[in-house]
């Protein structure tokens, strides 16, 4: 499986987190891959669609998330505030994107 990331806007964006991650589980240990592939199911990210943008509140974040997993492909674009089941696998993935 394949998750492309990236988030936009907020209180305090700094351009360096915009920058898309992209984890690909197939180059990852077994552990790893697993617990990424966990965050995913658990999150039901494959039953999703994208939210509809807020009405109000500039300084929201955005995030685009694309999984691929062989012939499945799906794009989602997520606003704040985030369903609790979705906030792990969003967490998990923005600290990736600090640790750059």
């Amino acid at each position: 499986m394949r998750l492309t990331f990236e988030r936009e806007g907020g209180l305090a964006a700094l351009p360096g987190l915009a920058r898309p991650v992209t984890i690909d589980t197939e180059t990852l240990p077994a552990d790893e891959a697993g617990r990424w592939q966990q965050l995913v199911a658990d999150a039901c990210a494959w039953e999703r669609s994208s939210m509809p943008a807020p009405r109000t509140g500039a300084d929201r974040r955005t995030y685009h998330l694309e999984l691929q997993d062989g012939a499945r492909q799906l794009r989602l674009e997520l606003h704040d505030p985030l369903p609790p089941e979705l906030r792990p696998l969003v967490r998990a993935l923005e600290a990736l994107l600090k640790r750059r």
